[in-house]
């Protein structure tokens, strides 16, 4: 068995010994079929959140940012971070959600048109949106990066393919959220 395989195992058994299966379960049944428009902003939100905090504080602050947009509060705005990117990213996608969602949906290649939505063409954003939407991609993000590199791997997806060669039936984007949650539980130097 080679050293990542051993390594996602690893992973694979940690994070679910740690309570997130319900977790691991939503991913492997995330599909981008089952989308709606309400979906897509929450994860778009969600994303635009995340980006610099914890997985944590990102759900915290999404879930206030989107408690206010569903009830419909003039001042919805507010409570989005004081970030100017991140206030015109939400901002425009909350006034485009429905044109962006069909957009995606229409799309032959949905990751590059996410990607060009404001804020999301960095290198790790729109495809954690992709992901996050059922679209199945890897995330090159801090995590997967530094665990491509310390294994051997040009890139983060060829790292997952790597694994999945071993794992065919198993989806990339279950691929990278193992890694991701078990680097985000222990570091990526684990």
């Amino acid at each position: 068995m080679t050293p990542i395989i051993t390594y996602f195992l690893n992973a694979e058994d940690n994070v679910i010994r740690n309570g997130y299966n319900h977790e691991l379960t939503y991913f492997k049944n995330l599909r981008f079929e089952n989308q709606t428009v309400d979906t897509f902003l929450l994860e778009y939100v969600y994303v635009v959140c995340n980006s610099g905090v914890s997985a944590k504080c990102a759900k915290t602050i999404c879930d206030r940012v989107m408690g206010a947009i569903r009830s419909g509060r003039p001042d919805w705005a507010e409570e989005i971070p004081r970030v100017p990117w991140k206030r015109v990213a939400i901002t425009e996608a909350v006034k485009h959600q429905n044109l962006w969602f069909q957009m995606v949906r229409e799309s032959s290649d949905k990751i590059e048109t996410i990607r060009s939505f404001p804020s999301l063409g960095g290198e790790a954003l729109g495809y954690h949106l992709a992901r996050n939407l059922g679209i199945d991609c890897v995330k090159p993000d801090r995590h997967l990066k530094a665990l491509a590199k310390r294994f051997g791997f040009a890139t983060p997806l060829a790292m997952c393919l790597e694994i999945q060669k071993v794992f065919p039936g198993e989806r990339l984007g279950v691929i990278d959220y193992i890694l991701w949650r078990y680097c985000e539980m222990y570091g990526s130097e684990v």
